[in-house]
């Protein structure tokens, strides 16, 4: 690699980094409701703290719960790596991306490609890499695990293991790419099947148990509601880069490489399926769309390059590179940063102080009543099962005790006959009513 090359990546690298790393600049806490799921399933293995409901936390996402479990085990905090870790996934999915590109095309395209990257918007709603989710890990795992395939080694089966039990969705995009690049190539068929029946020996133990628990029903796990209207992708992506994305398309076809489109494709065409059907198994909507970006860049880096390359003067291409870099971050830039900012804040530093005290000052067997909302961060850091919580699609259960709470603090806290019927000995919130004894601001005891 030139060195110019390697300064550059630096450079574009750094910039995706620090943009993704903005929503953290003033929030120090999970900015996503998975993002405090997982905190409580990763801390309930590590620490042996009630899940929210007080179950044994079966996920089919145990592998990324597995690995920040396993960090909070050395020392690593678990604030500390919400708040820092997708700093350095951003990091590995731009590398990755990276050393993909330039394997599929050459080093120019490649950084094209981590300028994508970097511009790319995460959301609440489709996910992405400004957060500590295994979407996040996905991204990056299905990059290093097609860069194994390109270069025919067997390999892949460590990442498309490790995420098949880390997170199936990302699974199933890898080994969709996988399948479809052998009807494309048509090369090393008997081999690539191989191992990828031996990713799923490995990590088929994992889901011993809850085949035994949820049997056929645990694919009800796999089914998504859907969360977001279609989306337009120019309007989503841009205009110019989506006309970038179109010429990469256009020249890449022309070498007769077209196992990146057929890729996008699969699952555009997926996507589509999944929403027009409104049934969304194994690979969401959102999901689908964000994996279709994964191969975008590619094609937005190579798109970059053939418009250069029209130009046969050297400094007209840098003129034209720089151009174009100007224009695609006037075009993009400002909607990146105003993405940062569409994010869920559930607690303040108040509550986390609450909530610490409740942790210090409280038997472990407690239930905590509690605004649904904040109840998503009441377990991760008080440590103590909450009575309810939003759940994260429809539950007649939930909604039957979110009503019933939002009853409870609407008449001051008076329903005493709730919090005995239910074992419930703290509340937190705002509350009226003398049987009640506030022991820390907004935290009541049940005389």
């Amino acid at each position: 690699m030139k060195k110019s090359i390697a300064i550059l990546l630096v450079i574009v690298t750094l910039f995706a980094a620090v943009l993704n790393y903005l929503p953290h600049l003033n929030y120090s806490y999970p900015l996503h409701v998975d993002e405090w799921v997982h905190y409580q399933y990763s801390n309930h293995l590590s620490n042996s703290t009630p899940t929210y409901l007080g179950d044994n936390g079966l996920s089919l996402e145990a592998g990324f719960q597995f690995l920040l479990a396993t960090l909070n085990s050395i020392g690593i905090s678990y604030l500390f790596m919400f708040n820092f870790f997708p700093v350095i996934l951003t990091i590995l999915l731009c590398l990755s991306i990276f050393i993909l590109t330039r394997i599929i095309f050459d080093e120019k395209s490649a950084l094209f490609a981590v300028f994508f990257v970097a511009i790319l918007q995460s959301s609440v709603a489709m996910l992405g890499p400004m957060f500590l989710v295994p979407m996040s890990v996905g991204l990056f795992l299905i990059s290093i695990g097609v860069y194994i395939v390109e270069t025919g080694s067997g390999l892949f089966f460590i990442p498309l293991s490790y995420l098949l039990i880390a997170h199936p969705p990302s699974a199933l995009a890898l080994a969709l790419i996988i399948n479809l690049r052998l009807i494309v190539k048509r090369k090393l068929i008997i081999k690539t099947i191989a191992f990828e029946l031996l990713s799923v020996i490995i990590a088929l133990p994992l889901y011993f148990d809850i085949i035994i628990k949820q049997g056929f029903g645990m694919v009800d796990n796999l089914s998504f509601v859907s969360i977001i209207s279609p989306v337009f992708i120019p309007y989503l992506l841009g205009y110019v880069v989506s006309l970038i994305v179109v010429i990469g398309i256009h020249f890449s076809v022309s070498r007769k490489k077209y196992d990146l489109v057929v890729y996008s494709i699969a699952f555009l065409v997926l996507a589509l399926i999944f929403y027009q059907l409104k049934t969304e198994v194994f690979i969401p909507y959102a999901r689908a769309l964000m994996y279709l970006f994964l191969v975008f860049a590619i094609l937005f880096g190579y798109g970059c390059l053939s418009i250069i390359n029209l130009f046969k003067n050297k400094k007209a291409q840098i003129i034209v590179a720089i151009l174009l870099i100007v224009v695609i971050l006037y075009s993009n830039l400002p909607g990146k940063i105003d993405s940062t900012n569409k994010v869920y804040h559930i607690i303040n530093d108040t509550d986390f102080k609450a909530f610490n005290y409740i942790k210090d000052n409280t038997s472990k067997e407690v239930i905590i009543l509690a605004d649904p909302w904040i109840s998503e961060a009441i377990t991760p850091i008080a440590e103590r099962q909450v009575y309810s919580r939003i759940p994260q699609g429809p539950d007649r259960l939930y909604e039957q005790k979110n009503q019933e709470i939002k009853t409870f603090f609407d008449s001051n806290c008076t329903n005493l006959a709730l919090l005995k019927e239910n074992n419930i000995s703290v509340i937190y919130g705002n509350c009226n009513n003398p049987y009640l004894k506030e022991v820390y601001p907004e935290v009541y005891l049940v005389q």
